[in-house]
């Protein structure tokens, strides 16, 4: 999947579907994607930027290899490694007195208001 399917069913959780939390999870190679698609997502979301919180949290965990002999003969057997792990939780936390359900439109016009000479 690309990076604009995967916004837009994050997104399609978020509005359509009223989740308030999503939770990404990556290993190895995978790490930039999820990377890209949590700072990308609040670019999409109509919320405000101050709504949306990220938690992030690196480690590592131990995969095992099954090895395969090149000679019938020898035996297999498995090999142990360590692999970079991520996991990423997006909220939206609505401003006190906003709902998640108001348009992004009619929050940024109340902040312009308070901003106008």
């Amino acid at each position: 999947m690309e990076l604009g399917a995967y916004l837009s069913q994050c997104r399609d959780l978020f509005v359509k579907q009223g989740y308030t939390e999503v939770y990404l999870a990556a290993m190895g190679a995978a790490i930039p994607h999820a990377v890209m698609l949590a700072t990308s997502l609040p670019e999409v979301l109509p919320f405000d930027k101050k709504e949306i919180q990220t938690n992030v949290t690196t480690g590592s965990a131990n995969v095992m290899d099954e090895v395969i002999p090149e000679d019938e003969d020898d035996e297999g057997g498995v090999q142990t490694r360590i692999k970079a792990t991520i996991e990423i939780i997006i909220r939206v936390v609505p401003l006190t007195g906003m709902s998640l359900n108001e348009p992004k439109q009619k929050q940024e016009e109340t902040s312009e208001d308070s901003f106008s000479d």
